[in-house]
């Protein structure tokens, strides 16, 4: 591929990355959780239903936020009652993240929305262009960490 050509091509793929996530964290899909408090609150729910315990360190893994955002995310969420920290018996200086059960609800109505409009995508896309479509983005996804991981060695 010529030079010129394959800059076209990666400024169309950061043009089309970037109108991606306008789409979906500037769309105001989400009602009672930002972007970044839906995606915590996704893992701690997930975490929570397979009986796994995260603590803020795994969060900032996960997610790749930084450590002083994902405390911000936290602390917004144990004030307004979604979670709460629980100290490892154990091990007094671990801390457990935990969403509260009685509060579950705000998460997954927000679930819920997102996961209709999902669907719609699917099913305008189609079976197969959505499988595709996945096993693609998981792929991005694999490459990005590796080029993160290989400039965070660098």
């Amino acid at each position: 591929m010529a030079k010129k050509e394959s800059k076209k091509l990666t400024e169309e793929l950061l043009k089309a990355w970037m109108d991606m996530s306008i789409g979906i964290k500037g769309n105001r899909i989400l009602k009672e959780l930002s972007f970044n408090e839906m995606v915590i609150c996704r893992i701690l729910y997930q975490a929570e239903q397979e009986g796994q315990r995260i603590t803020a360190t795994d969060l900032c893994r996960r997610t790749r936020l930084l450590k002083s955002q994902v405390n911000k995310v936290l602390d917004d969420l144990e004030k307004r009652g979604l979670i709460y920290r629980d100290r490892d018996q154990e091990d007094r200086r671990r801390v457990f993240l935990r969403i509260r059960e009685e509060n579950q609800r705000v998460y997954l109505e927000e679930h819920a929305r997102v996961l209709s409009i999902v669907e719609q995508l699917c099913g305008r896309l189609g079976k197969d262009e959505s499988k595709s479509l996945v096993k693609k983005m998981n792929k991005v996804v694999a490459i990005m960490d590796e080029l993160s991981d290989a400039q965070g060695k660098a």
